[in-house]
């Protein structure tokens, strides 16, 4: 469980466009990132991790964390 002074609160998250996290995935098979770029790998995963305790305390059933993000861009793209 990640202690309460890692956790994540709104204000501290960021949001990271598709090619930033595919540049960031792409140095992240090469290991060449730097200090910096891996803190803020750390800060998306701990974001995630926050967001399914969250579920989790709420009692949403789902399979993974992935279908929480999949179900949500699915209903975006229904008009």
């Amino acid at each position: 469980m990640i202690p309460m002074a890692n956790t994540p609160t709104a204000r501290s998250l960021e949001m990271m466009d598709e090619t930033e996290m595919e540049r960031l995935i792409v140095q992240l098979e090469q290991d060449a990132l730097s200090t910096d770029e891996k803190a803020r790998i750390i800060r998306v995963l701990r974001s995630y991790y926050f967001a399914a305790r969250l579920l989790k305390e709420a009692g949403t059933k789902l399979k993974t964390i992935r279908d929480f993000f999949s179900e949500g861009a699915q209903k975006q793209r229904r008009p």
